[in-house]
């Protein structure tokens, strides 16, 4: 065979996910990336994502100079092992390594052949077109893995690496209305115009198929971005987000789970879309989610429990135990976890302001599950230590309901019914300084309310939030519709049998002498449905998502999932955005 020379060397940038998956930065991104290094510049710190990450070129990491979070390992690397949700960059010693051995195997006919990597593990070069990746050390999978070798044809066709981890560099494009970080969005169908869906299966991102390309504003030269005009804390409960990946269309391993950085990352590319879509008036205002980052102990406390769990059903009961844990923490350290959270939200403001010294804006805060009791207890106890004033508080799944009713009982003060509303419950609704609302789902089966315990004799159904399409689910439509043609005919029925009997009462009491009881066929006072959707929001604090068909049909499978569905629900998102802007 003639001997050739290989194809110039192609350099592709990574971070490392908590959860260990390999994550390829945007195309842009990777261009400064390799640019800044190959200039050797003294900008040791170069801005990526729209200016909420920063990656060092010094150790190799990802760190955000938003919020205090983790960091995240990164790698610049031609070769990578593993396909689809498992891949893998080698190291920078692994990767010269093979990279020698497949340029001297080209120039010279040497193919196969084996070449060993620093850890043990074998990739056997069996010519120029295929490597074999074998993981002999003891935590790798032994699975033969395909090698393959960055090129710059493969990063023109897909923008990824061919099998690569493909949500971030499209719904995961770090989007902000001063940045301009390009994403990849698929193509409609005719099936996702008409088939009505849960949230999280609407658009399934996959950059290698992806055709449409869309930029948003210009980045700045000077790592300067201007402050948006809302700041929303994203807070999720004590214990970790028990939410999977793919629900945040990672294309990884099911047994995989998100952070609460991934949840308001989500959430933040949601809002983008969203104030495009639904707020044209809205121009120049800019909405960000941040992650809450506040230490507790339930981590311990959690994988103590998962001992002894059996093994059947262990997605349920690792959800259910995890609810329990959390629960059993909050009872026992409700001090600690008070002065943890305040202490974080004092930090992270700071942090934020840090970062964005001209920021004047309102700041909000979106509280999942337990994390709503610990937030009142601050705004209760500790209001005057918080640095900065909480303008909303969006509770998500909430128990704080049950949480003031058990109080009230067990200090033998129970909700007074005979006033009609009781405002200091919640703290900052009496001078309408803070203003709450509580989303619930349908089928969460720990959300509970506050209104009845607000205003114990003027207790309403909750609000019903529209769906983001703009209507009611296809479902619930029919269910009104069938509701308000059964309150008709009933209407009907009650003014023909009245009529009757008026006759027959008159009949009988002029022969016999005997008053009849009138007939009562009045409706009901609640009125339908379709009337309830229609009410202003006004005053109210409970509100509802409308649940999928999917949910409607199967309440008992799907009722522990829907308390981590808020954090996929573009409703909520929609309602946010409403309430701020």
């Amino acid at each position: 065979l003639p001997k050739e020379e290989a194809p110039s060397r192609v350099y592709s940038w990574y971070w490392q996910h908590e959860c260990g998956v390999w994550v390829w930065f945007a195309e842009d991104d990777q261009q400064t990336l390799e640019k800044e290094l190959l200039n050797n510049t003294t900008n040791t710190a170069v801005i990526v994502e729209g200016g909420r990450f920063r990656v060092n070129l010094v150790d190799l990491t990802r760190t955000s100079p938003l919020w205090k979070g983790s960091t995240q390992p990164v790698r610049r690397s031609t070769w990578t092992v593993g396909s689809k949700d498992n891949i893998r960059p080698l190291t920078k010693e692994d990767d010269d390594t093979l990279e020698s051995s497949y340029c001297f195997g080209l120039s010279n006919n040497s193919f196969p052949a084996k070449v060993s990597l620093s850890n043990g593990d074998v990739v056997l070069l069996q010519h120029k077109n295929l490597a074999v990746f074998y993981a002999l050390s003891r935590e790798e999978d032994p699975t033969p893995q395909v090698a393959k070798r960055m090129t710059q044809l493969t990063l023109q066709q897909n923008n990824l690496p061919r099998d690569g981890i493909h949500a971030l560099s499209g719904l995961f494009s770090r989007l902000t209305a001063n940045s301009s970080s390009s994403y990849s969005q698929p193509q409609e169908t005719s099936d996702d115009k008409v088939k009505e869906e849960d949230d999280r299966n609407e658009k399934e991102i996959k950059a290698s198929t992806a055709t449409a390309t869309t930029e948003i504003g210009t980045k700045p030269t000077t790592g300067a971005f201007n402050p948006p005009t809302h700041l929303v804390f994203v807070v999720c409960g004590p214990g970790k987000l028990l939410l999977k990946l793919k629900d945040f269309h990672f294309n990884v391993k099911s047994d995989k789970f998100g952070s609460v950085e991934d949840a308001a990352e989500y959430m933040r590319v949601m809002s983008s879309s969203l104030l495009s879509s639904h707020f044209s008036e809205a121009v120049g205002s800019e909405v960000d989610f941040v992650p809450l980052m506040w230490e507790t102990n339930t981590s311990a406390i959690n994988e103590a429990v998962l001992t002894v769990l059996p093994r059947k059903s262990k997605d349920f009961r690792k959800s259910l135990h995890s609810t329990l844990v959390d629960t059993f923490v909050l009872a026992t350290q409700l001090h600690s976890l008070v002065e943890s959270m305040l202490g974080a939200l004092n930090d992270q403001i700071e942090c934020y302001k840090a970062a964005y010294p001209s920021f004047s804006g309102r700041v909000s805060i979106m509280a999942h599950g337990n994390s709503g009791i610990v937030l009142h207890e601050i705004l209760k106890e500790h209001a005057s230590s918080l640095g900065f004033q909480i303008c909303n508080i969006f509770l998500l799944g909430s128990q704080l309901g049950s949480y003031l009713s058990m109080t009230s009982a067990v200090a033998n003060v129970p909700p007074s019914c005979s006033s009609s509303s009781n405002m200091d419950s919640l703290p900052g609704m009496a001078d309408k300084s803070t203003r709450w609302f509580n989303v619930m789902h349908p089928f969460d089966p720990l959300c509970t309310r506050l209104e009845p315990l607000l205003s114990p004799l003027n207790v309403h159904s909750p609000f019903i939030l529209p769906h983001h399409m703009g209507r009611k689910r296809m479902h619930l439509e029919m269910k009104g519709y069938i509701e308000k043609t059964s309150e008709n005919i009933k209407k009907e029925v009650s003014t023909w049998a009245g009529s009757a009997w008026t006759t027959f009462q008159s009949a009988v009491k002029a022969n016999v002498g005997v008053d009849i009881p009138s007939l009562s066929l009045s409706s009901s006072p609640h009125g339908t449905e379709e009337e309830k959707i229609d009410v202003v929001l006004g005053d109210r604090i409970d509100v509802e998502l409308q649940e999928s068909p999917g949910e409607a049909v199967t309440q008992a499978i799907h009722a522990m999932k829907t308390h981590q569905s808020y954090w996929t629900s573009k409703d909520v998102v929609l309602f946010v955005l409403s309430s701020l802007l």
